[in-house]
């Protein structure tokens, strides 16, 4: 009596892992990343009486980088787009008090801006932003991860299936003979 095996179990394992790739993926990424930023982190700014506030662009050194490119948002909509200068300054006029994220280069910083009369005694008039000394935080996966969740996962399955069925079968035609002549 012959038997005949259907497929590769690699083929088999490798066509799993490819059908439950989206469904792992939209399960692992559902709520990475929160919708703002923890309160700690948020720093309190004091506007000046006109509304403006000066912020330096610095590095993880505490030196001016000058010629950044800074977006600076107000609930989550850009309000103004500015360049600071050559000593790493930038000026922001017409802001209201509220929490505003000013982001360069893909990092984002967070401030309280509070009007002068209003402002808490550790509010600062002259907040520095550091440029390029970017933390990975891992608890809110910021960044593009090199391997998602769901690609592990579906990579330990295909892996798990693959030696399994190939313990059971090597791909080639079996003969069996009867237990009894």
């Amino acid at each position: 009596m012959k038997h005949s095996s259907i497929g590769s179990p690699i083929s088999s394992a490798v066509a799993l892992a490819l059908v439950l790739s989206p469904c792992l993926q939209s399960i692992a990424f559902s709520d990475e990343r929160p919708t703002a930023p923890p309160a700690s982190i948020v720093r309190d700014v004091q506007l000046n009486p006109h509304g403006a506030v000066e912020f330096a662009v610095v590095d993880g050194a505490g030196k001016p980088v000058p010629q950044t490119l800074v977006r600076v948002e107000h609930k989550g909509h850009p309000i103004a787009y500015v360049r600071s200068n050559s000593e790493g300054k930038i000026l922001i006029k017409r802001l209201r008090p509220g929490v505003h994220s000013l982001l360069t280069g893909g990092q984002t910083t967070a401030f309280r801006l509070w009007n002068p009369e209003n402002a808490p005694p550790s509010a600062v008039t002259r907040p520095a932003v550091v440029v390029g000394n970017e933390q990975l935080l891992g608890q809110y996966g910021y960044g593009a991860p090199m391997v998602s969740p769901a690609m592990m996962a579906t990579g330990v399955t295909a892996t798990a299936l693959a030696v399994v069925l190939s313990g059971k079968s090597s791909g080639t035609d079996h003969t069996v003979s009867p237990a009894s002549p």
